[in-house]
């Protein structure tokens, strides 16, 4: 797949959000808490660095913008380059828009092989980005090894649900700021 929209393909591929987490349940018998420690570890923890942490990006569309957590992703040493494909593969099979300024790229599960290191990155666009019908403002580029993504999810859609918090996310302008802002948001089994 070539970096840009394949041919033939709507640029809006993705169900509505609330689909989107239905597609991905929790793993049976996998405990959230394996991906930040223990029930009540940040959520954050060890894999958001504040060099992860981009706040002035600006992206003319979501393809760019995805390149963009691709390169914050290989410039921290957390994936191999070819992971980018991964990630648009997945933007093309299941929009990773979640609502609320705020959408979640990431690779398919085949691509785990890819992540030398889960790791987050965060980057801000202040302008906006048009993605899947909404406007996003926060990039959370997710890579994983496991299914660890699974708890990081469910404790940002809190975050998320949460309309101060969410907003407060949108705004933050410094790196450190946004770093104890998901530090903050906890996992529980």
């Amino acid at each position: 797949m070539t970096s840009s929209e394949p041919e033939g393909q709507d640029s809006t591929p993705s169900p509505a959000v609330d689909s989107w987490f239905a597609a991905y349940p929790p793993v049976r018998g996998f405990p959230l808490s394996s991906y930040a420690g223990s029930a009540g570890t940040p959520l954050a923890g060890s894999v958001l660095e504040s060099r992860a942490v981009r706040v002035a990006e600006s992206a003319p569309d979501r393809v760019v913008a995805i390149h963009r957590c691709a390169d914050v992703l290989e410039e921290i040493g957390a994936v191999h380059p070819a992971y980018r494909e991964a990630m648009l593969d997945r933007e093309w099979a299941m929009s990773t828009y979640l609502g609320e300024g705020v959408a979640i790229p990431h690779g398919l599960d085949v691509s785990r092989l890819l992540v030398r290191r889960d790791s987050l990155a965060v980057l801000l666009f202040p302008d906006g980005v048009e993605w899947d019908g909404g406007t996003v403002y926060v990039c959370v580029a997710i890579a994983a090894q496991g299914n660890g993504h699974v708890a990081l999810l469910a404790a940002l859609a809190d975050l998320l649900l949460d309309p101060d918090r969410a907003r407060a996310l949108r705004e933050a302008r410094e790196p450190a700021e946004i770093v104890r802002m998901l530090s903050s948001v906890r996992t529980a089994e």
